[in-house]
This record gives C-alpha cells, structure tokens and sequence, in this order.
C-alpha cells in the first residue's frame, strides 16, 4: 500500500506541475474579455515578463496538495477494491 500511496502523490505532484501553468494561462485569457484578446503565447510572455517564471505558477501550492490527495486517493481505492473483486483460487 505504501508503493501505491507514493505512486499516487508523484502522479498528481506531475499533473500539477504540468497543468498549473496551463490553467493559469487559460484564467488570464478567460479574465481579459473580448475586447483584449490576446494568443496564448501573448498572454505567457505577458505572465512572465511581470512576475518571472513564478507568474505562470501562481495557485501552485493549493492545486498541488490537491492532486497529490486525489492521485492517492483514486489509487489506492482502485488497488483496493481490484483487490476485492480478485478471485481466491
């Protein structure tokens, strides 16, 4: 359980890392209304020109604790239950 429980933390630590700056992107995009439509390159540049690379990673933190409780979470209780359902023979 223990090797299923630190899988579960590495797989939604890297979700996070991956998909944090997307989303934080997709929000800055989201925000600026139609009237300042900017690319997604535009909008990246923008990020981290004000606040260095650690725009892009802003809400990091919570989203990181987040996934990592969900990656475990979803990954032991398929172990368990497959587990359950598994046959004695």
């Amino acid at each position: 359980m223990l090797v299923q429980a630190a899988g579960g933390i590495i797989a939604g630590a890297t979700a996070s890392c991956i998909t944090t700056p997307l989303d934080t992107i997709k929000t800055r995009l989201q925000v600026m209304g139609n009237d300042n439509r900017s690319s997604i390159k535009q909008v990246a540049k923008d990020l981290i020109k004000e606040d260095g690379w650690k725009g892009l990673y802003r809400g990091f933190g919570p989203r990181f604790f987040s996934m990592s409780a969900w990656g475990t979470s979803m990954i032991l209780t398929h172990e368990y239950l497959k587990r359950l359902c598994t046959k004695d023979e």
